[in-house]
């Protein structure tokens, strides 16, 4: 990955923060500050949610999983669809963080998780690192 989130805690001064972005920059990534400390900060906020409407598009039969990857791809210029990117990062990782945030933010009705996806993580059909997720690797 190319992003750092560079987390501002309550105490964190202007001088860390510009030390964690040129640590970023030496490493040849790109930084964008989390002003303060929130659950999982940017990236997952944003796409935990995106993966949720796609598991319920599938679970309400609007689309295949193969077509809300298409579609997503085309239609959004993703490199990948959710149901591939679910399976790279991992179906038990997922449905942490997709607890952890409903746990912490239990008046955010998005956070409610996918029955699939619970009996998938149940099942070890984990994505990439076991072979089997929403698809089959082999």
């Amino acid at each position: 990955m190319r992003l750092v989130e560079i987390v501002r805690g309550y105490k964190t001064n202007n001088e860390t923060v510009a030390v964690c972005q040129d640590v970023t920059k030496r490493l040849g990534k790109e930084s964008v500050e989390v002003k303060v400390d929130v659950p999982a900060f940017i990236v997952n906020r944003l796409m935990i949610p995106h993966f949720i409407e796609a598991m319920k598009l599938l679970e309400q039969g609007v689309a295949t999983k193969e077509d809300i990857d298409k579609a997503a791809k085309l239609g959004l210029n993703y490199p990948m669809g959710p149901f591939e990117l679910m399976d790279l990062t991992g179906l038990d990782i997922n449905l942490n963080v997709n607890e952890y945030l409903r746990k912490e933010l239990p008046h955010e009705l998005k956070w409610q998780s996918s029955l699939e996806l619970r009996m998938l993580v149940k099942a070890g059909r984990l994505g990439r690192k076991t072979g089997a997720g929403w698809y089959e690797y082999k």
